[in-house]
């Protein structure tokens, strides 16, 4: 009977060590992806949130009411929008984009009135890039009295309608 050398392995020794061994890699790497990048979408207070959707109802439900509805379009670094409905036209609206997964990527301009329900807001810092892909899209004055709210693409015209 001949003895193995040191370089012959039983193949029950790669079962045995390699195993385990890949799993503890594939562990550290689940932990680095999970502090890496934490999940934005979990909230601490539930009930202030609660009451926040609330109140964005009604103001969604005013929108509807005053028969609003806008064009938002993007021409170079400029953001443009015409407004149109029952209300006095404000002095500034809000314009937010918000990502569906990524707080960190929101957006938010002060659109100012120019004339008669057109807006601008100057986008000067903002990549063509950025834009791409599904937003959320809402318009506010500044008092939130009423809110315009749609999912959409900046990269092209879009239109906003009031809906409850």
């Amino acid at each position: 009977m001949q003895a193995k050398t040191v370089n012959e392995f039983n193949p029950y020794v790669w079962l045995v060590w390699g195993l385990p061994a890949l799993v503890v890699i594939a562990g550290i790497a689940t932990v680095f992806i999970a502090f890496s990048d934490p999940d934005g979408l979990v909230s601490d207070d539930y009930y202030r949130d609660g009451l926040a959707i609330n109140q964005s109802k009604e103001a969604d439900n005013r929108a509807v009411l005053l028969q609003l509805s806008a064009d938002l379009s993007r021409r170079g670094n400029q953001l443009q929008l015409t407004l149109q409905g029952q209300l006095p036209f404000p002095d500034f609206i809000e314009l937010k984009l918000e990502h569906p997964t990524r707080e960190t990527q929101d957006l938010q301009w002060r659109m100012t009135h120019q004339s008669r329900g057109h807006y601008y807001a100057e986008a000067t810092t903002l990549p063509s890039a950025t834009l791409e892909g599904h937003w959320y899209i809402s318009l506010t004055p500044i008092d939130k009295v009423w809110r315009l709210r749609v999912e959409g693409n900046l990269s092209e015209a879009q239109q906003l309608k009031g809906s409850p």
